[in-house]
């Protein structure tokens, strides 16, 4: 059975980096409803021209793969979260 409940996403910093390729920034958001958190390490980056937010990563110790921090199950949870971020992002004008 699926079940749908309403979550509030709020963008709460994003910092620029410079030197790290085509990172431009890293973001954290704030996800409230059924269960509330706080996502940390959004990447921020330019794909053909237009910005692009991927969930946080991390590096495996031994494999050294990098593996995505955030999963959901939804992918419309993600892509919004990522719309958040794009929208912040482009009024930085990063």
């Amino acid at each position: 059975m699926n079940e749908l409940a309403s979550v509030r996403i709020e963008v709460i910093g994003i910092e620029r980096v410079t030197g790290c390729g085509a990172l431009l920034a890293v973001g954290n958001v704030a996800v409230s409803g059924y269960v509330s958190c706080v996502l940390q390490g959004w990447q921020i980056r330019v794909r053909d021209g237009r910005y692009v937010a991927q969930s946080p990563r991390w590096r495996h110790p031994r494999s050294g793969l990098w593996l995505p921090a955030f999963i959901s199950d939804d992918p419309a949870l993600t892509d919004a979260i990522g719309a958040e971020l794009v929208a912040d992002a482009g009024a930085m004008q990063l």
